[in-house]
């Protein structure tokens, strides 16, 4: 568990897939180390799930930072989901109309399903 800036970023395996759990506000502050934490841990055969259900607060940097991480994961054949729940950062994804961009998600179960 990395804890930084505001944020906590807690990494695991779900079956075949890589979950990274963040907590706190993500904003323009953390983003980058963010972003760099994701990307330095990843070895190309692995799908990642971002599992933003704990995150409380998104600024459109930190958004633009998920696209970031998205395009470079797809650039190494690596999938990127992103789970979410009701509340303030779904209307952020919302207001940018990124569900067409990024497969996301308020069905917290892909994260168990990933381990079956």
């Amino acid at each position: 568990m990395n804890n930084f800036a505001g944020v906590t970023i807690e990494e695991k395996m779900s079956g075949k897939n890589k979950v990274f759990s963040i907590e706190g506000d993500l904003v323009i502050a953390n983003a980058t180390k963010v972003q760099n934490e994701i990307l330095g841990k990843m070895n190309g055969e692995t799908d990642v799930i971002l599992d933003l259900r704990e995150v409380s607060h998104m600024d459109c940097f930190s958004i633009g930072t998920i696209v970031k991480i998205k395009n470079e994961l797809s650039h190494n054949g690596v999938l990127l989901r992103v789970v979410i729940k009701e509340g303030h950062v779904k209307e952020e994804f919302d207001k940018c109309r990124l569900g067409d961009y990024l497969d996301i998600t308020i069905d917290s179960r892909i994260i168990e399903d990933a381990a079956a």
